[in-house]
């Protein structure tokens, strides 16, 4: 099977920052202009919108005057896991660079206490996009163990894949983001839809591109993984060797916390379900299962 991402630079356009070609093994949601999903809202929109191990990709316009001056825009993907019902919170993974500490991190962390205030901090143009993969990539215990191996085997994984970098300034610099992380666990494909963008601004060359493990074909431009089995199984193959023997324990911890804040999500949304049928008279479902 061939999977081809289109990327497009528009912010405006529907299809920002990319689609799926075969749309159908993908579910893509975009919400726009969201401005006050904070507290209550927050835990409003989770529960209708975002199932477990959804990808949630956050993109806000830059504001004129910004140090990125030839960037339009910038973003933060995550992994959402489901629900803490004994600290009340949502929890995400995901992978970002501890400037304070400077080095790489892996964690898990709560949706609204790590960074999700700073996203509403500006008078901004943003969205979130959620990717919903079919099961034509990898299935749930397979993502989970993989998320767990991550977290577990975090420096392995920053030898294996580069500290985290994005800004791309020669050939031969190794990117390695947040959409990297996302993407490999969940969808087992090594991209990242905002270095892929960079790299094409970078290198004005078609040949380059190319180097790049991208193309441009009329006028659109596409990374094009060929055979989709095979990419999976070579990222699950290094993602598998991320920990030791001696690790194992910490890893099942960890694969058996994220399966809780799964099924605790799913009895979270039932509850809900139940609550708003009786006050409404009629059910409610966003397919979470």
């Amino acid at each position: 099977m061939t999977i081809t991402i289109i990327y497009n630079k528009n912010y405006s356009d529907e299809n920002f920052p990319s689609k799926f070609m075969g749309g159908e093994e993908v579910k893509i949601i975009k919400v726009k202009e969201c401005n006050n999903l904070i507290g209550k809202e927050l835990d409003a929109y989770i529960n209708d919108n975002i199932k477990p191990l959804d990808i949630v990709k956050l993109i806000w316009e830059l504001p004129k005057g910004h140090l990125r001056k030839k960037e339009r825009y910038f973003g933060h993907a995550f992994i959402y896991l489901g629900w803490d019902s004994q600290f009340k919170e949502h929890k995400i993974c995901h992978s970002y660079s501890d400037q304070q500490n400077g080095c790489s991190v892996i964690k898990i962390s709560d949706w609204e206490n790590s960074f999700w205030k700073r996203f509403f901090e500006e008078k901004r143009k943003k969205m979130i996009i959620i990717h919903r993969p079919k099961n034509a990539f990898k299935n749930p215990d397979t993502i989970i163990k993989h998320i767990a191996k991550c977290v577990e085997g975090k420096d392995e994984y920053f030898r294996e894949f580069g500290e985290i970098k994005i800004k791309i300034e020669k050939k031969g610099d190794k990117a390695n983001d947040c959409g990297h992380f996302t993407n490999r666990c969940v969808l087992g494909l090594d991209f990242s839809e905002l270095v892929d963008i960079k790299l094409s601004e970078l290198f004005k060359d078609k040949k380059e591109w190319r180097e790049q493990g991208l193309t441009c074909q009329n006028g659109e431009l596409k990374r094009i993984f060929n055979d989709l089995n095979f990419e999976i199984n070579e990222s699950s193959s290094k993602i598998d060797g991320l920990t030791a023997f001696e690790q194992q324990r910490n890893v099942d911890e960890k694969i058996n916390r994220i399966n809780k804040y799964k099924n605790q999500a799913k009895i979270k949304f039932e509850a809900k379900v139940v609550e708003k049928t009786r006050i409404n008279g009629y059910k409610v479902n966003n397919g979470i299962n």
